[in-house]
């Protein structure tokens, strides 16, 4: 069983918004992070809905492979993605982070772990390549500076 460092015990469950699902570099890294196992990952069929509606704003270059991209999220979560009753988050316990902050506690609590999946998201980022410097510029743009930082230490 994958221990979960933000959860000792227990599971680390996260909704993923359109917000982070949009920015490619930063879905890149979620899904390494947890396809590593720090965390499981989960959407609403609104950030479904959402995420298809914004892709073509924020990536015109591909505009037509957001269905595509869509898919990739649902199959690396084995299509067990999908939450419902969500309507009333706080009284559901559910605690609202930023990308950037969330991807810094995952780097605190288990930091190999974490830069582990980083070191695959690099690795995998062909298409366009991404340098270590690059990525770590786009983890500092959304609020991982422990993240990024860890990022350079690991990697020289």
């Amino acid at each position: 069983m994958t221990m979960h460092p933000l959860s000792p015990g227990g599971n680390t469950l996260v909704i993923l918004d359109a917000c982070v699902l949009l920015p490619s570099r930063l879905s890149d890294v979620l899904f390494d992070l947890m396809l590593e196992g720090l965390y499981f990952a989960y959407w609403t069929s609104d950030v479904e809905a959402e995420f298809l509606r914004n892709w073509p704003q924020v990536h015109p270059d591909a505009s037509k492979s957001g269905a595509k991209r869509l898919k990739v999220f649902q199959r690396a979560v084995n299509n067990a993605h999908l939450i419902t009753g969500y309507a009333d988050t706080r009284k559901l316990g559910i605690e609202v982070i930023k990308a950037g902050a969330f991807l810094d506690r995952l780097c605190r609590a288990a930091p190999a772990r974490t830069n582990q999946a980083i070191a695959k998201a690099l690795n995998d980022l062909t298409k366009p390549p991404y340098s270590k410097a690059e990525l770590a510029a786009a983890l500092r743009l959304h609020g991982a500076k422990a993240t990024a930082d860890g990022l350079e230490r690991a990697t020289g």
